[in-house]
């Protein structure tokens, strides 16, 4: 079986960066759990060959511990991945307005406040649905609002937070991308983020054609694997 510095030695990499790749596998082999030292091993790889995404590093250290490894780490694999990775000039977020802050408790009648803001919203032309909306409707995907299937107030399907959002079009792009990078920055409860991102998935499917591709490139260049109510 070959080593971990032969195996090492055939990538495309600075030599300095080889010998600490193999040292980190070396020591990672020790381990009861590796993936921590493996990850560092990842940013290594990542960094000493930037055309490389995170996830390629990741697939080709993963490729190379398994062709080295000792017996007890043949089932070994990585944690999945929760965020996908975004170019750092994707534009930020716009700043969340504090009177679209939704969601009242489910059980409390507060939460009649958010029907009234969101068939408020409704209501607007769709340039002049305000920025500051956004974040606020995506995050209210934490919450339950399958309530408003039971309001007696206007049309429910009209004022469904994921509906407003459908009529922001490319405005929601950034915040979309940000959010399936890490929904745990939003305060999106860990029980919603399966949720949520399907509802983000479903948004960029009705983004123009170029915008929808970069989403699902990214996803699926990270290896996203949001677990139903992980």
């Amino acid at each position: 079986m070959a080593t971990f510095q032969e195996i090492v030695s055939l990538l495309k990499i600075d030599q300095n960066t080889k010998c600490k790749i193999s040292a980190i596998l070396e020591e990672a082999n020790e381990k009861a759990d590796p993936e921590e030292l493996l990850r560092e091993a990842v940013l290594l790889l990542h960094k000493a060959q930037p055309s490389l995404t995170k996830f390629d590093a990741l697939r080709e250290i993963y490729r190379i511990f398994k062709k080295g490894c000792s017996e007890r780490h043949r089932s070994f694999y990585f944690t999945p991945e929760q965020g996908i990775e975004i170019s750092p000039n994707l534009p930020p977020c716009p700043e969340p307005d504090s009177r679209y802050h939704l969601f009242y408790p489910a059980e409390t009648w507060e939460y009649r406040k958010d029907i009234e803001m969101l068939e408020e919203l409704s209501k607007l032309k769709d340039e002049e649905l305000p920025d500051g909306a956004i974040l606020p409707l995506i995050t209210c995907f934490s919450s339950s609002f399958r309530r408003f299937e039971d309001s007696c107030y206007g049309d429910p399907e009209n004022i469904y937070p994921d509906r407003i959002l459908e009529r922001y079009g490319t405005r929601a792009f950034p915040c979309i991308m940000r959010v399936l990078a890490g929904p745990e920055r939003y305060a999106i409860k860990p029980s919603a983020a399966y949720q949520t991102h399907l509802i983000l998935l479903r948004l960029a499917s009705k983004l123009p054609e170029e915008l929808m591709l970069r989403v699902f490139r990214a996803v699926f260049a990270s290896g996203l694997n949001i677990k139903y109510g992980s």
